[in-house]
């Protein structure tokens, strides 16, 4: 599985990547410290490479919720899973369109973060094997998926 973290914070994206391939060798994880050469930098086509784009929501220069919509308006239909120290629901009441595929809460352990975004991983790998209709919320007891 291919998969785009992009997040201001290297450090982070360090821990995230190294944690990550921890839990599965397979992953081929590229990172971006800089949102806008996701926007600006990075083509379509290989945007569309990816298996999933997990994004930080609250950076410096662009916040995550509009990458996503940057991406969805340039027809780039790879599942966005947004991370966020904040609450989900405190995140969608500033948005009136649907703000991300899939959500996840960071957590100060980075292994239990970690898991969870192994396991919203795993959502989507099943996902894409599904058709879905609508936008359908499923909650787990550790991770929050939103999924259209």
């Amino acid at each position: 599985m291919k998969i785009l973290i992009i997040d201001d914070d290297n450090d982070f994206l360090l821990l995230c990547k190294q944690h990550l391939q921890w839990f599965n060798e397979t992953l081929s994880i590229m990172t971006s410290v800089n949102p806008k050469e996701v926007i600006f930098k990075i083509f379509k086509k290989e945007l569309d490479s990816f298996d999933a784009i997990i994004s930080d929501y609250k950076m410096d220069v662009i916040d995550g919720v509009l990458i996503n919509k940057y991406l969805k308006s340039k027809s780039i239909t790879t599942p966005f899973i947004l991370i966020s120290s904040f609450d989900y629901t405190d995140i969608r009441k500033k948005y009136s369109y649907q703000i991300c595929d899939y959500f996840v809460q960071k957590k100060l352990i980075m292994h239990d973060f970690c898991q969870e975004i192994v396991n919203c991983l795993s959502k989507i790998t099943t996902q894409s094997e599904l058709p879905t209709t609508g936008l359908q919320a499923i909650f787990s007891n550790n991770v929050s998926y939103v999924r259209n």
